[in-house]
């Protein structure tokens, strides 16, 4: 199948919804975002993924919702951050930390 532009705008418009989302913990809209074909890995200019963003703000149920729906955890950003280095420079909690580790634990 040809992607043309319309496809590549559609992705780029689901991806930076998808980050804004995860950013401000509106899971909810990541859960129908990702319904409507919303690429959980989408990456920002500066590499950042919506897990990235979802750990970096701290908020659980969505951290939960991307990683059921296959976000990669070992990713890095563009200067070289892993999910677990963003989760730690925002002082994650314990229970966000949990999730992280036990959903890798079961890949």
């Amino acid at each position: 199948m040809e992607h043309n532009s319309t496809d590549n705008l559609d992705t780029s418009l689901l991806g930076d919804s998808l980050i804004l989302a995860a950013l401000y913990g509106f899971a909810d809209c990541v859960e129908v975002l990702l319904k409507y074909g919303a690429p959980v890995n989408y990456k920002t200019l500066e590499g950042q993924t919506p897990l990235m963003k979802a750990v970096g703000s701290g908020d659980v149920p969505t951290v939960a919702l991307l990683i059921r729906a296959g976000a990669d955890r070992s990713c890095h950003s563009e200067s070289g951050l892993s999910v677990f280095d963003v989760a730690l420079a925002a002082q994650a909690s314990e229970e966000l930390i949990n999730e992280l580790n036990v959903s890798r634990e079961q890949e």
